[in-house]
C-alpha cells in the first residue's frame, strides 16, 4: 500500500488518518509531536489513539473524534479506542448519543468487565430513561470497589426518577457509606429532603459543605431555607456566599432581590432584579419585580412597561398579571 501525503505545510487527509504536519505552528508542542510519530507509522492505530488523547485533555473534542475514528478504523476490536470515541462524541454533542451508546455498547461487547465503559453507558441509558438497561449495569457495576458508590447514587437517581423516594433514599444513604466523602451522595440526599420539607436536608447540605467548602449549590439551598424560615439575614449571607463563588448564578440574584424587598430595601432589590434580567433577559418574574417597586414608588408608567414585559414572556405571571389590573383605570 502506498501512502500519500499533502505535502504543504496546511493539514491534509491521508489514505488513512488525518494528517498534520510536523512543521504546523498552529498545534501544541504534544500533538507536533505525536504527528510525527503518525507520519512516519501511519498505520499504527496506538498513535491515532495517542494524539486524539491529547487532543481530548485539549478539549478539542472534534480533533480527538477524527483521531479516535482512524484508531477504530485500523483496529476495531479494540475496547478502549470504542470506549474514548464515544465518551468524545457525548462531549461534544449530548444529541447524537445513539452514535455514542453505539461505541461504549461495542467496547463492552469486546470487554464485559469494562468499569469505565460500565459507567458511561449506565449513565447515557438513564439520560435516555431506558431505566432497565442502565440497572442491570449498574448491578454488575456496584461489585467493583472503584465504582461502587457512584453506581448506588445512579440507581439512586433512577428511583427519584420513577417517584420511588424511599428506595432512591436507600441507595443514596448506601453510597454515602461506601464512601463517607462522596458530595454527590450527600447533596442528592439533602435535595430529597428539601422538597419532603424534612429539617435534615439543612444538615446534609452542612455535610456538602464540610466535604466541598465551595460547593455554591449548597450555600444557595441553605440560603433558601432560611428565606422559606422568614431568617433573611441569613439567607442574605448566605446567597451572596453564593454570588462570590458564581457570579451568574441568577437564583441567588433573585432571592437576594425578594429578600431585599421584603426587608423594604427598594434599591437594593431593584439592583438585584435588574441584574437577574442582565444575565437572563426572559426571566419573567424578575420583571414583575421591578414594576412591583416602580409601582410601590408611585411610578405608574414605568411600572406598567415592566408588568406588561414580564407579561410577554410569560403571560401567566400571576403577580404581573395582578399588578398590572391594579394600576390599570
Amino acid at each position: 500500500m502506498i501512502i500519500i501525503f499533502a505535502s504543504c505545510k496546511d493539514e491534509g487527509i491521508s489514505t488513512i488518518g488525518r494528517y498534520i504536519s510536523e512543521d504546523d505552528t498552529a498545534y501544541s508542542a504534544d500533538i507536533i509531536s505525536a504527528s510525527k510519530k503518525i507520519n512516519a507509522d501511519p498505520e499504527n492505530a496506538e498513535l491515532y489513539y495517542l494524539r486524539g488523547n491529547a487532543f481530548y485533555f485539549l478539549d478539542q473534542f472534534s480533533d480527538a473524534e477524527i483521531d479516535f475514528s482512524t484508531a477504530i478504523k485500523l483496529d476495531s476490536f479494540n475496547a478502549l479506542y470504542n470506549y474514548k470515541l464515544g465518551d468524545c462524541i457525548l462531549n461534544m454533542d449530548t444529541s447524537n448519543s445513539l452514535r455514542a451508546m453505539g461505541h461504549l455498547e461495542n467496547a463492552l461487547l469486546i470487554k464485559p468487565n469494562y468499569y469505565e465503559a460500565m459507567n458511561a453507558l449506565s449513565t447515557l441509558y438513564i439520560a435516555r430513561q431506558d431505566y432497565d438497561e442502565a440497572d442491570d449495569l449498574l448491578k454488575k457495576l456496584s461489585s467493583n470497589v472503584d465504582f461502587s458508590d457512584q453506581a448506588w447514587i445512579l440507581r439512586g437517581i433512577i428511583k427519584k426518577e420513577q417517584k420511588d423516594t424511599a428506595a432512591a433514599l436507600a441507595m443514596m444513604e448506601r453510597a454515602l457509606q461506601i464512601n463517607p466523602s462522596n458530595v454527590d451522595a450527600a447533596s442528592q440526599i439533602a435535595n430529597i429532603f428539601l422538597v419532603q420539607q424534612n429539617p435534615l436536608a439543612k444538615s446534609y447540605y452542612k455535610k456538602v459543605l464540610a466535604l466541598d467548602q465551595f460547593n455554591y449549590d449548597a450555600y444557595y439551598h441553605l440560603g433558601l431555607i432560611a428565606q422559606n424560615a422568614g431568617d433573611y439575614d441569613e439567607a442574605d449571607k448566605l446567597y451572596n456566599q453564593v454570588k462570590s463563588l458564581k457570579r451568574d448564578y441568577v437564583f441567588a440574584w433573585y432571592n437576594l432581590a425578594v429578600v431585599y424587598l421584603l426587608k423594604g430595601d427598594w434599591s437594593d432589590a431593584m439592583e438585584h432584579a435588574e441584574q437577574v434580567v442582565t444575565y437572563n433577559p426572559d426571566h419573567d418574574n424578575a420583571w414583575a419585580l421591578q414594576g412591583y417597586i416602580y409601582e410601590q414608588k408611585g411610578e405608574l408608567g414605568k411600572a406598567k412597561d415592566l408588568y406588561e414585559k414580564a407579561l410577554g414572556i410569560n403571560p401567566n405571571n400571576k403577580k404581573a398579571a395582578e399588578g398590572l389590573a391594579s394600576i390599570t383605570p
